[in-house]
């Protein structure tokens, strides 16, 4: 429950969490990212890790919990809002290597973090806008451009340039997923559904093909994760429209279910006489149950049929 509490976002958060963010950054593990601990926002969304020594009982039982439970940041796209909400600084989607040496002490580091306040990946975005920079020239310090001149003037930055290249080079350390300038789910999946469900006959169950999670940070978090990575790249859940749809029969079966020598089976059955229709043994190496058998029927589907 403390564990949940402390990963809410914007108003549903605790004081207290706000509290153990600080503390937590305080007694980071030597060499973190990012070393600056007021970059410092959440262990769980960055690449630093708290000292477990230094980390009082109550809130060691916490990170003990998350480790134990396989806390993650998973899932196959979310949107945008959280995505911006993410801290750039040692954000922990990007390769924390190149993060490193992307946040080396700079002159455009200081910039960024001090006069333009840029911290999270939404600020970097908005900062980077190509809509602000169309008649921006890359001439060194000597742009006199309106968007120039007003970093300049109003956040007394001394070469807006090399903070505009500085923010774009820690933007592109983003992995697809993580990046809101891509496209993504968000932008197609309910527009998707909707044609679907114009077009559903209301004889079977529609799938819903959504895959955006949820809405908060929050939402991105998952527990009993393994130690294997998820992709880090934007899936493509586009779907190409189709004139005609095609009735497609799939079964499963298992001889024996329940028994050590059970045997399964998967078939596809579109019409008398079509060459598509198939029936296959499963093999082996897969579980021999009624389930199993069901499931590759559909996967055997949609291998076979365009």
């Amino acid at each position: 429950m403390w564990l949940r509490s402390y990963l809410m976002s914007g108003q549903q958060r605790p004081i207290w969490a706000f509290v153990l963010d600080d503390l937590l950054a305080t007694v980071a593990v030597k060499r973190s990212c990012p070393s600056d601990k007021r970059l410092r926002q959440n262990t769980f969304t960055q690449h630093w890790k708290p000292s477990r020594n230094a980390t009082p009982g109550s809130a060691k039982g916490m990170l003990e919990t998350a480790a134990k439970y396989g806390l993650k940041q998973e899932g196959l796209a979310f949107p945008r809002n959280v995505m911006r909400q993410q801290i750039m600084w040692g954000h922990a989607q990007t390769a924390e290597a190149s993060m490193r040496r992307a946040m080396r002490t700079s002159a455009a580091v200081r910039c960024l973090t001090k006069n333009h306040q840029a911290y999270t990946v939404g600020d970097f975005e908005a900062f980077t806008d190509p809509l602000k920079w169309t008649r921006h020239v890359s001439a060194g310090n000597k742009c006199a451009c309106s968007t120039c001149e007003d970093q300049i003037v109003s956040k007394q930055c001394a070469h807006p340039e090399k903070c505009r290249a500085k923010a774009l080079e820690m933007l592109s350390l983003l992995p697809t997923k993580w990046d809101p300038r891509e496209s993504h789910p968000e932008d197609y999946e309910d527009v998707v559904m909707t044609n679907a469900e114009i077009r559903h006959d209301h004889e079977g169950t529609l799938f819903d093909r959504k895959v955006t999670a949820g809405s908060t940070m929050a939402d991105t978090f998952r527990i009993f994760t393994d130690d294997e990575r998820l992709s880090a790249e934007r899936p493509d859940m586009r779907v190409e429209e189709q004139a005609t749809s095609l009735t497609v029969g799939t079964d499963g079966s298992c001889a024996k279910n329940g028994e050590k020598e059970a045997r399964a089976g998967a078939g596809v059955y579109i019409g008398e006489g079509d060459e598509r229709n198939v029936a296959i043994r499963l093999p082996r190496s897969l579980k021999q149950s009624n389930q199993t058998a069901e499931i590759a029927a559909i996967g055997l589907a949609a291998q076979n049929i365009d």
